[in-house]
């Protein structure tokens, strides 16, 4: 039997039926003349056939007509299909991966499943969230149904431009200042995923030539809701990206591709030895690895210092109130300030008799000692007691006023100290808002002061696949412990 190296084109003869033709919205298509076939020049030239071969094609012929771009008209003469553009679109991918999670496709599974792996060992080198990754993967190609994100090119996040050299040719839209127009543009092709995902993390972890620190929030999320709402206005516009990020990662469980630490302390550990305790309770607990880092940055030593208080007995009473009522450690501190002691004396009586009749009459009224203080020719003065400030003077005054005796008030020449209460060096925030609140409730002038920094140190387990068992375990260590625990990225 004969063979001939010729293209055949299956003809179904029906009077009066017209096949449709079926295109799937597919978000990139790739321009290649080199693989165009005039289909229906090849049909008209040829006039003899294989009988065995063109039976064999008339059996699918159906499934033939729609692959090869092959309508009937009603008068079953073939015609060929003309070539429909199909644009990249960004946001079709992300409408089709809304649409595949709303309906439990598996196509997201299987797509996860074959990058998973790649986007794993590029985030674990970065520094990134292996959760983040694949989400943005999964929205920016459609869980991978976009052409230009399958073999042969890898391009999972339609970056445009070349990679290596080598680039593919895809037609899309673009804004000309007042419409979308067709244009063709070169798209990066990526040997692998995981080149398509350690582009995609340079850019992150880089930044744009014109602000490195563009994606810092992004770097610096301690979890993936971080993460994902820092990408909302800095990758993408779309005000929901973040919200779309954590519903694919939630809803497919990717959060367990996420390595995950534990760390202990904070700013506990001010001492390597406390540290040190800290890693032998935990280890002897639970059977994991862990050891003591250097925190990040010196951790400050506050004081806090009172305004002044007039007089030893008056600080020491309000020092033992402190003391009693905070357990903390506090002193008193001398404030190189002094209050003049003063005194009120009247005008002059004359006689002793009469002098000496007021005096009684004063002191029984104002509790005050006072004495008589004869100035000659039979006149007598009333004199108080030095009293420290003028505040103190009122019982006396507002004696002397009630009589409409003549008064005045002087200095004695001493002078009385004034003191303050500062408390001994703490660190922590929780411990600088007690010492401010337990003044500012007594109505306490107070300053607080940074005395000095120091090293602070933590423990640091390894790392855990997942937040459930991670979050398990901080949680347990800080009811039994009382340490501080948080839950960071094993970068």
């Amino acid at each position: 039997m004969k063979r001939y190296n010729i293209v055949l084109v299956a003809i179904i003869f029906c009077s009066s039926i017209v096949l449709p033709v079926v295109s799937y919205a597919e978000t990139t298509t790739q321009v290649d003349s080199s693989k165009e076939v005039n289909k229906s020049e090849d049909a008209v030239s040829e006039s003899v056939v294989d009988e065995e071969v063109q039976s064999q094609q008339t059996v699918d012929s159906e499934h033939k007509d729609l692959e090869e771009g092959i309508v009937e008209e009603s008068d079953g003469d073939p015609i060929t299909k003309t070539e429909e553009k199909i644009y990249y679109s960004r946001e079709e991918n992300f409408l089709i991966a809304e649409r595949m999670g709303m309906l439990r496709s598996s196509a997201p599974s299987e797509f996860i499943n074959s990058v998973a792996v790649h986007a794993s060992n590029v985030a674990q080198r970065n520094g990134l969230f292996t959760s983040i990754m694949i989400a943005q993967a999964a929205l920016e190609s459609g869980y991978g149904t976009s052409q230009l994100s399958q073999a042969p090119n890898y391009n999972l996040f339609g970056v445009k431009g070349s990679y290596n050299g080598n680039s593919v040719l895809m037609w899309t839209k673009e804004w000309d200042g007042t419409k979308f127009i067709d244009v063709q543009a070169n798209f990066k092709r990526y040997p692998s995923f995981e080149q398509s995902f350690a582009d995609n993390a340079r850019v992150i972890v880089d930044g744009p030539v014109w602000n490195p620190d563009y994606y810092a929030k992004v770097k610096n999320a301690k979890t993936y809701q971080e993460a994902a709402q820092a990408l909302t206005g800095t990758y993408a516009t779309d005000p929901n990206y973040g919200d779309k990020l954590i519903n694919i990662i939630e809803n497919y469980g990717l959060a367990q591709y996420d390595t995950l630490k534990i760390v202990i302390g904070d700013e506990s550990f001010t001492n390597i030895a406390n540290a040190n305790n800290a890693l032998n309770q935990i280890t002897s607990k639970y059977s994991m690895w862990a050891q003591v880092t250097k925190g990040g940055d010196k951790v400050p030593f506050y004081t806090l210092t009172t305004g002044g208080f007039v007089g030893w007995n008056n600080v020491m009473r309000n020092l033992n109130k402190f003391r009693d009522e905070t357990g903390w450690w506090a002193q008193t501190v001398p404030t190189n300030q002094s209050i003049d002691y003063l005194r009120v004396v009247s005008g002059g009586f004359y006689g002793k008799e009469l002098a000496t009749s007021a005096l009684e009459d004063f002191q029984k009224n104002t509790g005050w000692w006072a004495q008589l203080h004869h100035l000659g020719n039979n006149i007598y003065r009333i004199e108080t007691g030095e009293v420290s400030g003028t505040n103190n003077l009122a019982p006396g005054l507002d004696f002397f006023k009630s009589k409409n005796w003549w008064y005045a008030v002087e200095t004695t020449g001493n002078k009385e100290p004034i003191y303050a209460i500062q408390t001994g060096e703490f660190s922590g925030s929780a411990n600088l808002l007690k010492g401010s609140s337990y003044m500012e409730n007594n109505n306490w002038w107070f300053q607080s002061n940074v005395s000095k920094y120091v090293d602070s140190y933590q423990v640091e387990t390894g790392g855990f696949y997942g937040y459930d068992l991670p979050n398990r375990i901080a949680s347990e260590i800080q009811s039994l412990y009382g340490y501080k625990t948080k839950i960071e990225l094993n970068k």
